[in-house]
């Protein structure tokens, strides 16, 4: 935790709590919004960035009046991530189920076509000549 204060006559200070990870942008995007619209009673500026949570406030006020309000955000924000993120896997796991599908029904289809090449026509012409006068043509 590091704390420093942004204005001269003021009790306010820029406190700043490193994260035991790096949050994801998708993650930390969540988590600011959610406390944008969260009120409460001497509710501060915060956000996350990276590794950092950055609250604007008191520091006697942190632990009793923020930190539980922080850590119900950072609860609300991993659930709403995590659905995120098993909606992110389902919309990639039906992907690429329809791009095997897609596949296999090119290979299927590849299997099922046989070119017939102007070359085989003209052979099987000339052989119907031939057949018809006894004579075959190879």
């Amino acid at each position: 935790m590091r704390a420093s204060s942004l204005e001269p006559n003021s009790a306010l200070m820029n406190i700043v709590l490193n994260l035991s990870a790096s949050a994801p942008h998708e993650w930390a995007s969540c988590f600011n919004s959610c406390w944008r619209s969260h009120r409460y009673m001497r509710k501060r500026r915060a956000t996350i960035s990276g590794k950092r949570l950055e609250i604007f406030c008191v520091p006697d006020e942190l632990e009793k009046d923020h930190l539980p309000e922080l850590k119900k955000i950072i609860a609300e924000t991993n659930q709403i991530y995590r659905k995120f993120l098993e909606a992110n896997q389902q919309a990639e796991a039906a992907r690429n189920a329809k791009v095997a599908a897609e596949q296999e029904k090119l290979a299927n289809m590849k299997k099922s076509i046989k070119f017939v090449t102007l070359i085989d026509k003209w052979r099987g012409f000339v052989n119907a000549i031939y057949r018809s006068k006894s004579h075959k043509f190879e």
